[in-house]
């Protein structure tokens, strides 16, 4: 069937002929987007990529991460359509900060993580991928920062619409999406707002056999998203910018499992009925209250962030054990709560072929986070339950940060020097206990770009970053997942990770549209935080996890990217883009003390796509490749016993999508994600996995007044 593919691309060329131009309101308004978003791009002196809503439409429909992964170094956790946490450079997700118009949502989870199926992909305007942040960025992205930028203030009247369904091969029936956004400018008012509903169904299916005994796991989802993103703008005077923006976010989550095998810890596999029943509803609300002053080239602004998210999931469990039916219930509750207050003055220099703008901030946050768990567990027999583990904690944890930047321009050269402190404090209390955390760090950066001619430049960087160890990690409790057979206990003995991280590349900006870039990075990072086995637990005789900082670790890797609008060398209608990245690392094993890669670290990703518009026939064809190659969880020494290396082999997926303008304010399109089917392979020594994703496929129509 990969046949196809080649077919499909070679008949693209069939419709090569001359066009016309016609007033397609959502084709202007994607080539404006991209137009400005490769323009942010190559005026930035700090190596980013800006992801514009031509790329969020051709290939995203439920999550970001339909399309981040398609970008240099970028991987995602979850199968397809179903992308949730980033892996930047291979690097775990607390290892890299993702944001909401600049600034973190509060609490993350337990990673200090947003999901990015959190947040609708049609209220997203932009995205922006920052591989080595400045130090007046922020801390908490060791590895990078992945900013995403909601739909702002409109410069005139619009109303747009999307209506759409949702099919997947492994799951039967049909799933309705809905998306409407409206804005408006009045003389000193701006505002707009916008209601997004995603609903999908899937069943993920895991076929597992060690050789001799064969079984499966099932899991079906039925996932409901609401969301819904405002701004309002008043601007008095030609000085001052008053703004309150707004995001508020619906997740809920119905998950049936239901399987007839059992790993053994010591490997292998036994038969056993094993059922679950989960709910999840995670709310996440965020408001921003900015006042801007700007005044004879002075720019003073300052904001205030309110941000809460509040995340409930119930799991009831039934599964075989040597004492009969074992029955548990895992009840938990967080609530986070988070104040972040900034200011932040920006003033510019200028003597005669130099200039200097010089940038200080202030920044305070304030985090309450109230975790509740508990998991009770008893023989389905029994009346009372037999054990009871108390998981909770309440963790208050506060930063004080003031940053110092200049951005000085003198003929071709651009220089960012920037110096950040960050204070750190908090406390913890469990039922065992209190405890307090205390980090103190000074983060400077200097970036640089060198302009070879008007359209190719050199961009360098060097960059201190840290990132705080994960809640659930550091806070001394122990976490029972039943349903992965595992503990995970906090270690308060966990300090931040640093980097130092060294990045050069080469941009070089074709026409109006294209470009092709080269970055290469070095990274050297202490006290790098791994997860180990460290033993079996007595009552439920499940494997503890307990998170560590290994010696030190060293992460590498380059990039090849390209995006390139042929129009402009005579192929009118075809755009094309690819990047290949290559990443290597060293940590030492803290089970064996031996040098090895880091954890699910590929060494291999390779995307392209290739987009068609035809003007003339009113229509837009884009194909999308995406791999990732083999990733390996090392064989490790836990309790004595030797636990195998995890194996995951290369993952190639093809997406598609093609749309229809029926008029120039409306379109039909079908989205298709896993073109051929493509299952992801998993083995572990004797034991092999294969999980079935299956086709997904969306239909719709989409509406630009």
């Amino acid at each position: 069937m990969k046949q196809l593919l080649t077919i499909l691309f070679l008949a693209f060329h069939l419709f090569c002929f001359a066009q016309t131009t016609i007033n397609i309101q959502e084709v202007l308004i994607e080539a404006e987007a991209e137009k400005d978003a490769i323009g942010q791009q190559k005026e930035s002196g700090v190596s980013k990529i800006v992801i514009s809503a031509k790329s969020l439409n051709n290939f995203g429909h439920h999550s970001a991460g339909d399309v981040l992964k398609r970008f240099p170094m970028m991987m995602m956790q979850g199968p397809p359509s179903f992308n949730r946490n980033v892996m930047m450079a291979g690097l775990d997700k607390q290892f890299q900060s993702i944001l909401i118009n600049g600034e973190r949502p509060a609490g993350g989870e337990d990673y200090r993580d947003l999901k990015l199926d959190r947040i609708p992909i049609d209220m997203i305007q932009n995205m922006e991928i920052i591989y080595n942040p400045p130090a007046s960025l922020g801390a908490d992205a060791t590895i990078g920062s992945i900013n995403t930028i909601l739909k702002d203030a409109p410069d005139k009247k619009f109303i747009s619409s999307d209506l759409s369904f949702d099919y997947t091969s492994t799951h039967p029936g049909i799933n309705p999406e809905f998306t409407v956004s409206l804005g408006n400018r009045w003389d000193k008012w701006a505002a707009m707002g916008s209601y997004s509903l995603n609903n999908f169904k899937r069943t993920n299916l895991n076929a597992i056999s060690d050789g001799e005994i064969h079984g499966t796991e099932r899991e079906e989802l039925n996932v409901w998203i609401h969301g819904f993103s405002g701004m309002v703008s008043y601007k008095p005077d030609s000085i001052q910018t008053c703004k309150y923006q707004t995001f508020f976010s619906v997740y809920s989550e119905e998950l049936d499992f239901l399987s007839d095998i059992k790993r053994r810890t010591k490997g292998g596999l036994d038969i056993a009925a094993d059922t679950a029943d989960d709910d999840k509803l995670r709310i996440l609300h965020t408001h921003n209250l900015s006042y801007r002053i700007h005044k004879n080239g002075w720019d003073w602004n300052n904001s205030l962030d309110i941000s809460q998210n509040i995340d409930t999931k119930d799991r009831w469990r039934w599964r075989s054990a040597d004492s009969g039916t074992e029955e548990s219930f895992e009840d938990e509750n967080q609530v986070n709560t988070e104040l972040i207050a900034k200011s932040e003055i920006k003033h510019p220099f200028e003597w005669g072929n130099f200039k200097n703008k010089l940038t200080g901030g202030m920044r305070f946050s304030a985090l309450n986070r109230n975790y509740q768990r508990m998991v009770y567990t008893k023989t389905a027999d029994h009346l009372f339950w037999d054990d009871i583990e108390d998981g909770s904690y309440l963790l208050k944890e506060y930063r004080a940060s003031v940053y110092l930047s200049s951005e000085m321009t003198a003929g071709n050269w651009w220089i960012h020097p920037a110096i950040r402190f960050d204070d750190d404090w908090g406390t913890y209390d469990t039922y065992l206990g209190k405890g307090s955390i205390q980090y103190t760090s000074i983060n400077p950066s200097l970036h640089s770009k060198y302009r070879v001619s008007p359209n190719f430049f050199i961009k360098g960087d060097i960059a201190r970053q840290v990132s705080r160890p994960p809640f659930n990690l550091m806070v001394p409790v122990d976490k029972i997942k039943n349903k992965k057979e595992t503990i995970e206990r906090g270690n308060p003995e966990l300090v931040p990770s640093t980097a130092w991280n060294l990045g050069l590349g080469l941009e070089k900006y074709v026409e109006t549209q294209g470009f092709i870039s080269f970055r290469g990075f070095y990274s050297r990072l202490r006290n790098v935080i791994e997860t180990h086995e460290v033993g079996i637990d007595d009552v439920y005789g499940y494997r503890i996890l307990q998170a560590v900082n290994v010696d030190s670790g060293l992460v590498w890797g380059m990039d090849v990217d390209s995006r390139l609008n042929l129009s402009d060398w005579g192929a009118t209608g075809w755009a094309v883009s690819a990047n290949v990245s290559w990443m290597g690392s060293q940590v030492r094993d803290p089970g064996t003390l031996e040098l090895r890669r880091l954890n699910g670290q590929p060494v291999w990703t390779v995307n392209s796509s290739i987009d068609y518009l035809n003007t003339r026939r009113n229509f837009q064809i884009s194909m999308g490749m995406n791999y990732l190659g083999e990733r390996i969880t090392a064989a490790t020494v836990s309790d004595g016993s030797t636990i195998d290396a995890l194996t995951e082999k290369p993952f190639l997926q093809f997406d598609s999508r093609i749309k229809y303008f029926f008029a120039p304010w409306g379109s039909i399109y079908l989205n298709a994600l896993n073109l051929f089917n493509q299952t992801i392979e998993i083995r572990q020594g004797s034991v092999s996995e294969s999980e079935i994703i299956g086709r997904n496929f969306v239909v719709g129509v989409s509406a630009y007044f």
